[in-house]
């Protein structure tokens, strides 16, 4: 009877401490499962946009590459679209001298990414596969701050 009580106490002690991770564990549980839904819903909002993305650059053609390589300047949307996609890719850019800085009045170099933008219109086929085939799932964070 005496050993009964003993070992009783100890299961009660055990089963306590057993409880109280079993708690934590619920309550680890529970968040997880929070950003599993919140991670789910991000993704079936970004998944049209990607099916979207990704159809409009299967709209792009020979002759498009050649118009926008044709500029010797190109228009804004042109250029931010190219210059992305530099980033992403990790392509590095041209440092060129800036417009003066009013303050300072001192020229200050900026990046330019329109020389390499223009070597991958080059091969735009290549540039498109890249595109394509671009592993979204493991983006270096440098580059997701850059865009």
């Amino acid at each position: 009877m005496v050993n009964l009580d003993r070992e009783t106490k100890e299961v009660e002690s055990i089963k306590a401490v057993v409880d109280i991770e079993a708690q934590a564990v619920y309550e680890q549980k529970e968040i997880a499962e929070g950003i599993k839904n919140e991670c789910q819903e991000r993704l079936s909002e970004a998944q049209p946009l990607l099916d979207s993305a990704l159809n409009a650059l299967r709209t792009l053609n020979v002759k498009d590459f050649v118009i926008m390589k044709s500029f010797n300047t190109p228009p804004a949307p042109i250029k931010l679209a190219l210059e992305a996609a530099c980033i992403m890719l990790g392509i590095t850019p041209k440092m060129i001298e800036g417009p003066d800085d009013k303050a300072t009045k001192k020229r200050g170099k900026i990046p330019d990414f329109w020389e390499k933008s223009k070597k991958l219109l080059n091969d735009y086929k290549k540039f498109l596969t890249s595109l394509e085939n671009y592993d979204k799932d493991f983006i270096p964070e440098d580059r997701i701050h850059k865009i």
